[in-house]
């Protein structure tokens, strides 16, 4: 046996620790300290660098010992719903993609496709309808960055690069000092929660030119700079009949479980709304802006007719109403199918029992 190093053999004694904490927790026995999150990165670290090289027969016995760096763990109330939701194959049968994040997993139930944009996704009216989970608290400038590359650019068509915007473009007269605080805070955080994307029916044309040269008179660069994006994007065959639908869900806007099960007593219609005339109409309920109520809102903005327009801000958020109170409804009668959105978390629980009694699962939304 080739002779270890002072240094590898301390290397090799801290990867046996590493590997004894291991089976630990498989066997259910937790030290409290791993709740630190620091000691969880030190040993993720330390696996790879140091207990693969070193203790690979421990690992050949131990193959679920990558699993330390996945915050999801199925528990037993996860596994009860596992039939209710579709599967990875599923999934692309019903031409649905879903781009997940780190701390954040979505699975869908079969019943989603009370949804039109989500029916029509699986009876091929739509090439695809992929929901984006963005981990950031809002859909700024700078959260599309953490986004894959080609997510990224059909992200960016629906957003003003706050740098790229003239003095004008803001609603008050603003310094030079102050114009750049204003495009650095509006770069990292902005209202919008979610958004929905189309590259269908008339959306396929991409923005007219005569917009663009309107906004250009306007001394508007930020704008026009955007919709150029849209139209290059319009013009990509890849994108053809496809809608995506962003939703916020890290920081403040990550999934709890005192958020499950949306009931319509947690909202108020807005005084003074109303839909569109001669205006541009309003939100129409103020209540929880939570993941699922986001991803119901943007559902809702779509609508199939022979021209691809989307719903106003006011009948989006009727149809999200509408959607929670037969949801809600139907849960008094005992099916839950009316809450389609499952996010999964490591410390997220279902609502159905007590918090301290759950193991770490999914609320529904």
């Amino acid at each position: 046996m080739t002779e270890l190093s002072s240094t590898e053999q301390s290397m090799q004694e801290e990867a046996s620790l590493v590997i004894a904490e291991v089976q630990s927790r498989a066997q259910g026995v937790v030290d409290r300290k791993l709740k630190s999150s620091r000691i969880k990165q030190k040993i993720v670290h330390t696996l790879v660098t140091l207990a693969l090289p070193f203790m690979s027969a421990a690992c050949n016995s131990f193959p679920s010992i990558v699993n330390l760096s996945n915050p999801f763990v199925e528990s037993s109330e996860m596994k009860a719903q596992r039939n209710e939701l579709l599967n990875e194959e599923q999934l692309k049968e019903a031409n649905i993609g879903i781009v997940q994040t780190p701390g954040v997993k979505l699975s869908l139930k079969r019943s989603v496709f009370d949804f039109e944009v989500f029916k029509d996704a699986s009876k091929g009216r739509l090439k695809e309808l992929v929901v984006v989970l963005v981990d950031d608290s809002s859909l700024s400038w700078n959260a599309g960055k953490k986004l894959p590359k080609d997510i990224q650019e059909v992200y960016q068509t629906s957003l003003v690069n706050p740098y790229e915007r003239s003095a004008k473009e803001w609603t008050q007269e603003l310094n030079p000092e102050e114009l750049k605080r204003a495009m650095t805070s509006e770069a990292e955080h902005i209202s919008t929660l979610g958004t929905i994307i189309r590259f269908d029916g008339e959306f396929n044309d991409g923005p007219s030119t005569d917009l663009i040269d309107f906004m250009e008179k306007r001394s508007s660069p930020g704008e026009v700079k955007r919709l150029e994006r849209k139209i290059v994007a319009s013009r990509d065959p890849k994108l053809k009949d496809k809608v995506f639908i962003f939703v916020a869900v890290g920081g403040k806007r990550k999934p709890y479980p005192n958020q499950s099960y949306l009931s319509p007593n947690q909202f108020q219609e807005i005084p003074g709304s109303h839909p569109p005339g001669y205006t541009e109409g309003t939100y129409r309920y103020i209540g929880p802006t939570t993941a699922g109520q986001t991803l119901r809102h943007e559902s809702e903005h779509y609508y199939n007719n022979p021209h691809g327009i989307s719903s106003s801000e006011y009948n989006a958020d009727t149809g999200m109403f509408k959607s929670i109170e037969d949801a809600w409804k139907r849960k008094q009668e005992g099916d839950e199918s009316g809450y389609p959105f499952v996010f999964e978390t490591a410390e997220g629980v279902t609502i159905t029992k007590n918090i301290a009694q759950q193991d770490p699962s999914n609320p529904a939304a």
